[in-house]
Parts: C-alpha cells; sequence; structure tokens
C-alpha cells in the first residue's frame, strides 16, 4: 500500500469521537475554536456528538462560519461526506443564555 495516498479519500481517513460534554459549559465553543483550524481538519475526520444548536451559538458568538455538516445521531455514520459532522442530539434544548450547571444543560450532557 502507497502510504503517501493513504489520506488522499475521506472515507480512508482515522475517524475520532468528539463529545460535546455540557452544552451550557466550555465545550462548544472549545470544539469549534479547535476543530476551525484546517491543519487539525486534515488530520483525520471528526464526528462531534452533541447539539448543533449550541455549535452554532458558539461559532457566532467567536466569528467562526461553521464548517460542519449536521446529522440526526441516530443515523450517524463514519461515511458521512463531510471531514466535521454533528451527530446531533436535537431532541434535548438548552437555552443559550444558560451558562454553569443546569439540570437540562446536565441531561443533555454526553
Amino acid at each position: 500500500m502507497n502510504k503517501s495516498n493513504s489520506n488522499n479519500s475521506i472515507t480512508d481517513q482515522m475517524v475520532i469521537g468528539v463529545t460535546m460534554g455540557d452544552a451550557a459549559g466550555i465545550g462548544p465553543e472549545v470544539i469549534v475554536k479547535a476543530l476551525a483550524d484546517p491543519n487539525i481538519r486534515r488530520a483525520a475526520k471528526f464526528i462531534v456528538f452533541g447539539m448543533n444548536e449550541q455549535l452554532c451559538y458558539a461559532a457566532d458568538k467567536v466569528e467562526i462560519e461553521p464548517f460542519w455538516g449536521r446529522h440526526q445521531h441516530e443515523k450517524i455514520s463514519r461515511d458521512y461526506p463531510h471531514k466535521v459532522v454533528v451527530a446531533d442530539y436535537d431532541e434535548y434544548s438548552v437555552p443559550p443564555w444558560i451558562r454553569g450547571p443546569s439540570k437540562v444543560a446536565g441531561e443533555t450532557s454526553i
């Protein structure tokens, strides 16, 4: 196998799963800022398990254009065509103004 071609196909790349954690914590912003770096995105495919709504809010807050795809968490697979995809737990909702520990944010922690 020619190693120089092994990362040319998006389906051949390593897949890294990232959990968002507490939706009202720092997780969404940390994920958005880290994966906004094209060098990091070139290294692997990423599946973020969390809430797309919170990631979009975090991206807007730090003026980063969303760069990921979204798919319902029940239907996620490693073959999704984006470098970064959110396995969205959209059945939960945490208002973006909630910060810090709360019952609703704790229930959404993955």
